[in-house]
C-alpha cells in the first residue's frame, strides 16, 4: 500500500456534457441549489473536493468555449472565494464530443504534473461527501482502482432490443456505479489511450480499466451522492425562479494636474488649463469606473491589465481600456448601477454632467439612468484644493440572473 503523505493525487471534475436529459434549455451544472443563488452544482462539486486539504490539482473539464463562464460561476460561490490560497489549484480544460473524450483531455492536462492518483468526478454530483471521497482514496492506494457503489432497490432484468426478457439478473450481485473513481494516474492514462484508438464507446473509467488493465475494486457508496440527471433531480419543491445575484466593486483612482495637458473626465474634454498628468489619456474617472468593475467580479485591476510601463498604452484611450475590460464579462453580468465621485477644485462638473453621464452610458452600453457623477471641491484645502490633482471615487453594481428554487 502506497502511503498518502507520500502520493500526489489529482481531481477531475466532468462537467462538459450538454445536458440534453435535464431539458429546461439549462446546463445542469451551471445551475444554483441554495436560496442565495451563488452555489451552484457544480461549485458545490468542485468544493467538496476543494475543502479536503489533500489534492494537488482540481481539472474541471467544461464545454469548448465554456472555460470563463465556468470560472466566474465556480469563483461567485463565496466559499471558494474564501479560500484564496486554493485558487491556484483549480484548472479549465476543453472537453470533446463524448464524456469519454473530455476525460481523456482532462487527463492529458493532469499528466503535465505527474500525479501519482487522480480521482474522476461527475460534476452533476454535488451532495458526495468527504466519507466517499475518503474511503475512495483510501482504497485507491491499495487497489490502484476503485468505485463507489450502492445497492439496487428494483429488480433488474436484462431485456431484448424486440422489449421481451431475455434474463432475469440476481438484485443482491448488482450495483449502481457512482464517483468518485479512483485510479493509479498512470495505469488509467494508458488505459484511455488505449480506448481512444479502438473505436468503441464505455460508460465510464471502470469499464475502461477492466478492459485494458484489471480489476476495479468496488467500496460503499451512499444513496445520498446522487447525480443530477433530470430537471426533477434539483432537490427542492415547486417552480425555478430567476433570482439576481449582485456584487458591488469599489474604484479609485487620482491624478496630478499640470499645465499643457487635456482635461478628460468620462471620455468628455473639459475646459480647463491643467489636465492630468498620466501615461495614457489620464481619464481618472474611466480609470475609477474600470476598477470598480474589475474590483466587483474578483478578477484584476486596471494597473494589472494596462501596465502604464507598457509603451503600447502611451496616450491610450481610456474609453477603449474600459470598453475592453468590460467586454470580457458583459456576456454574463449586467451592470446595474454606476455612482461617480469627482474631487476637483475646478472647473465647475454640473455643466458637462449630462453629457459625462450619456458618454460612460454609451461605453458600456448602458441606460445613462444606471450612471450618475457628482463633483465635490476640496474647499481651498489640500492638493485637491490646490489645484495640484484630481481624485475620484466610484462604486460598481453588477449582477447576474440565476435560477433558484424554493425549498
Amino acid at each position: 500500500m502506497v502511503a498518502l503523505n507520500d502520493s500526489k493525487i489529482a481531481v477531475l471534475i466532468t462537467a462538459a456534457g450538454n445536458s440534453t436529459r435535464f431539458g429546461k434549455n439549462s446546463k445542469k451544472e451551471y445551475m444554483s441549489i441554495s436560496e442565495t443563488s451563488e452555489i451552484t452544482v457544480l461549485s458545490e462539486a468542485v468544493f467538496k473536493f476543494l475543502s479536503i486539504d489533500i489534492f494537488s490539482h482540481i481539472a474541471v473539464v467544461v464545454p469548448a468555449g465554456d472555460k470563463e463562464k465556468a470560472r466566474q460561476i465556480i469563483f461567485a460561490d463565496s466559499r471558494i472565494q474564501k479560500i484564496h490560497d486554493k485558487a491556484d489549484l483549480i484548472f479549465f480544460v476543453s472537453g470533446g464530443d463524448t464524456r469519454q473524450a473530455s476525460v481523456l483531455n482532462g487527463i492529458k492536462f493532469l499528466n503535465f504534473y505527474s500525479p501519482d492518483f487522480v480521482l474522476i468526478h461527475d460534476g452533476a454530483r454535488p451532495f458526495v461527501s468527504k466519507k466517499i471521497i475518503m474511503s475512495v482514496v483510501d482504497n485507491v492506494l491499495k487497489h490502484d482502482a476503485v468505485a463507489p457503489v450502492i445497492s439496487v432497490t428494483d429488480t433488474q432484468k436484462k431485456v431484448s432490443r424486440t422489449n421481451w426478457i431475455e434474463e432475469h439478473l440476481k438484485r443482491s450481485e448488482i450495483k449502481a456505479v457512482q464517483t468518485p473513481q479512483g485510479f493509479n494516474f498512470k495505469r488509467i492514462f494508458n488505459a484511455h489511450v488505449s480506448a481512444s484508438k479502438d473505436g468503441k464507446i464505455y460508460t465510464d473509467e471502470t469499464e475502461i480499466f477492466a478492459v485494458y488493465e484489471g480489476k476495479v475494486f468496488a467500496c460503499e457508496g451512499e444513496t445520498e451522492n446522487k447525480k443530477i440527471t433530470f430537471y426533477d433531480d434539483i432537490p427542492a419543491k415547486g417552480l425555478a425562479m430567476q433570482v439576481p445575484f449582485y456584487k458591488i466593486g469599489l474604484g479609485y483612482d487620482l491624478h496630478k494636474l499640470k499645465e499643457g495637458r487635456e482635461l478628460v473626465l468620462g471620455g468628455v474634454k473639459i475646459k480647463s488649463p491643467l489636465g492630468c498628468d498620466a501615461h495614457s489619456d489620464g481619464d481618472v474617472l474611466l480609470h475609477a469606473i474600470t476598477d470598480s468593475l474589475l474590483g466587483a467580479l474578483g478578477f484584476s485591476d486596471i494597473g494589472e491589465l494596462f501596465p502604464p510601463d507598457d509603451i503600447k498604452y502611451k496616450n491610450a484611450n481610456s474609453a477603449e481600456l474600459l470598453r475592453t475590460a468590460w467586454n470580457k464579462f458583459k456576456d454574463n453580468w449586467t451592470i446595474g448601477n454606476i455612482d461617480c465621485v469627482i474631487a476637483i477644485e475646478s472647473p465647475k462638473i454640473l455643466p458637462y454632467r449630462k453629457e459625462i453621464k450619456n458618454s460612460i452610458a454609451d461605453i458600456l452600453q448602458i441606460s445613462s439612468d444606471n450612471v450618475f457623477v457628482k463633483a465635490k471641491t476640496g474647499e481651498g484645502i489640500g492638493i485637491i484644493g490646490n489645484k495640484q490633482a484630481v481624485a475620484v471615487w466610484v462604486t460598481g453594481l453588477i449582477y447576474r440572473t440565476c435560477q433558484t428554487f424554493p425549498r
